[in-house]
């Protein structure tokens, strides 16, 4: 069982998430539904670009993007928190929808 969803960011890259999953197989499977469904309707075709947040804490996500997708990491950017790092569970989260997400 999965949720994910797709949307152009403000660069008009293609923005998958969220995408929450049961297990790799569900999330790959949403993904490659995700951007399939995206390319054959056009949406965001233009500029070919994908933004993905991922938490390195939502390793399996990082994984998934890296090894079964074969996405190069272009950039990174690093969260810094003054106290504490927000309790969340990661064992469902594949990608974040925004980078201000507590993930």
């Amino acid at each position: 069982l999965g949720y994910g969803m797709i949307r152009p960011d403000i660069t008009g890259a293609s923005m998958p998430g969220p995408v929450y999953a049961d297990n790799d197989a569900v999330a790959n499977a949403i993904l490659k539904q995700l951007f399939q469904t995206n390319l054959q309707h056009g949406q965001n075709a233009q500029s070919g670009n994908v933004a993905i947040y991922c938490n390195n804490q939502a390793i399996q996500g990082m994984k998934l993007i890296r090894d079964t997708l074969k996405f190069n990491v272009v950039d990174e950017c690093h969260k810094l928190y003054t106290k504490f790092v927000p309790f969340f569970d990661y064992s469902k989260l594949y990608v974040c929808h925004t980078p201000d997400f507590s993930c």
